[in-house]
Parts: structure tokens; C-alpha cells; sequence
């Protein structure tokens, strides 16, 4: 019997991808067809996270609103998992598992802050195994359907626990989605010591990893550089707009255009410390809204 369905599953594969030689479909055209919701990954730092806001304001949540709110637009699930202190090392480090958990359509990355302060982590070599499952996922029909009817009845959902230090911002946490558990967190250097790495090559290196990753897996990478542009937030945006032209990725700039509505150093849209604020979230999601719809219109 376990023979018979295996050449059975084998002889369906054969005819669906002799079907899709002569009418030019992949198996990435599969979820336009049954209407699954999309989804949306966000990840980055404390800009990303929302430092002294509430979840519900940040720019992934604002976003997600505003994009689900407008006809004609395709229903959109947002999942954010941005955390302070976050470094470029740990993004790369869990990135493609991060894509295997949540099966996004699109990718926002806002990172590299934090590099030049916070010890970088080692990023795995992809094995075999790996490297089979993702073939599997660019090449097999039935790959995706059996994903398709599993999402189709999917309900779990993103599980952040968070622990403090003293403070009010959290210093260490734990993500879990499904089966899939990820530590949060950095590791700051002692004060008085200078980094042993060059902070911009390993951001260079991380995102192109992120770009290969997101290449193999189908899903549209987009950067993003931070609201404000002085310094640790300056030498991030530099980096990241150098690695979007380098691994030819979308950039949204949101420096530029939160710069014409702050006036020298008084800005409504940040705190202080160049953090968006309520508003500041609300105006990065508008603006995120904005290149969306413009790329979609292409």
C-alpha cells in the first residue's frame, strides 16, 4: 500500500509538471490560485520592535491595518518580529529558519544598528537536508499544495516571551511559532573594549546572506533604512543601502522622507533618542504602503 501511494503521489507529480512545461506555471503561482491570505514578514530591532509605543501601533501592525483596510488590496497577515538589540549576525544566523516557520510572501529587514555594540553570532552552513527541502519547495507542485492545505487550516500563532533586567526594555526573549523556537537578545561588548570585527563588512555579509535566502526560498526581500540618519543609524543605512544595489533588492528609504517633515533636530514623527514614536510609526507604515502599492503596480 505504501508503494502504491508513493508511485501514485510520484505519477501526479509527473503529470502536474508535464502540464506546467507547456503552459509556463510554477509551483510559486500556487497561492494567487486558491486565495490563500499572503503574509508578511517583519524583522529588525527596537525601531522594528516599537520601543515605548504599544504592539498595536508599531508600523507592522499600522501597515497591516491600512493594507487590509483598502479595497482591491489582497488580504495580508503581518507577523513582526522585531526585538532591541537585535544585530544583523542573529538575523542571518535564523533567517532561513525564519522562513521555513512563518512561509512569508515578503520580507522587510531593518537592521544593522546594533552591529558596531553587540557581539556577532555564527551563521550556519546549510546542509544537504536543507538544501533538498528548499529544492523541493521551488520545484515540487505537491510540495506546495500539501503546504497550502496545512496554511489553509493554520491557527498558530506568534509567541513572544520577553524577560528585564531592572528596566523597562526587555533584554532577552523567546519566539515560538508552531514547532519552530527562536532566542532573542544580544550579547552587548564589555564597555571600554573595541570590536575584533569590522561591524560594516559583517552587516554586508549578513544581508547577503538574507538576499541568497530569500532568493532560494521565493520570497520578496525589501530593506529598509532607519528613520533617523545619525550616527550608529547613519553607518546602518549607508550598509544597507550599499547591499540593496549590491544584491539588486528593493530599498525603501525612510530617512529621506521622514527628513522633509523634521526640520534640523526637532522632529514630531521621534523621540529623543530618534525612536519613532506613535506617529512616527504610523507615518513609516504609510510610507511602506505607499512603495507597496507602487511595486505592485509595475
Amino acid at each position: 500500500m505504501l508503494v502504491g501511494i508513493c508511485l501514485a503521489l510520484l505519477l501526479t507529480e509527473g503529470v502536474l509538471q508535464v502540464v506546467a512545461a507547456f503552459t509556463g506555471a510554477k509551483p510559486s503561482d500556487l497561492p494567487s490560485w486558491f486565495g490563500v491570505k499572503r503574509r508578511m514578514l517583519c524583522l529588525g530591532d527596537s525601531n522594528t520592535f516599537g520601543l515605548y509605543v504599544d504592539a498595536s501601533q508599531t508600523y507592522p501592525k499600522v501597515f497591516e491595518t491600512l493594507w487590509n483596510a483598502e479595497p482591491g488590496n489582497g488580504p495580508l497577515e503581518v507577523s513582526s518580529l522585531g526585538f532591541p538589540g537585535l544585530n544583523s549576525s542573529q538575523l542571518a544566523r535564523d533567517f532561513r529558519r525564519l522562513l521555513w516557520a512563518f512561509r512569508p510572501d515578503t520580507v522587510t529587514v531593518m537592521i544593522g544598528a546594533n552591529d558596531p555594540w553587540t557581539i556577532p553570532q555564527p551563521v550556519p552552513v546549510v546542509g544537504y537536508v536543507n538544501r533538498l527541502a528548499m529544492m523541493l519547495w521551488e520545484r515540487s507542485w505537491l510540495y506546495r499544495l500539501a503546504y497550502l492545505t496545512r496554511h489553509a487550516f493554520d491557527t498558530q500563532r506568534l509567541e513572544v516571551i520577553m524577560t528585564t533586567s531592572g528596566g523597562a526594555e526587555p533584554t532577552s526573549g523567546t519566539a515560538r511559532y508552531g514547532a519552530y523556537e527562536f532566542e532573542l537578545g544580544s550579547t552587548a561588548l564589555p564597555e571600554g573594549r573595541v570590536p575584533t570585527w569590522r561591524p560594516a563588512a559583517e552587516l554586508r555579509r549578513n544581508l547577503t546572506t538574507m538576499a541568497m535566502h530569500a532568493k532560494q526560498f521565493g520570497a520578496n526581500l525589501i530593506l529598509i533604512t532607519y528613520p533617523a540618519d545619525d550616527g550608529l543609524y547613519q553607518f546602518a543605512n549607508r550598509v544597507l543601502q550599499e547591499a540593496a544595489k549590491t544584491n539588486d533588492t528593493r530599498l525603501i528609504e525612510l530617512t529621506s522622507t521622514l527628513k522633509r517633515s523634521c526640520p534640523e533636530e526637532n522632529c514630531s514623527d521621534l523621540f529623543v533618542n530618534h525612536h519613532p514614536n506613535v506617529a512616527g510609526h504610523r507615518r513609516m507604515a504609510e510610507i511602506l504602503l505607499q512603495e507597496m502599492k507602487r511595486q505592485r503596480s509595475r
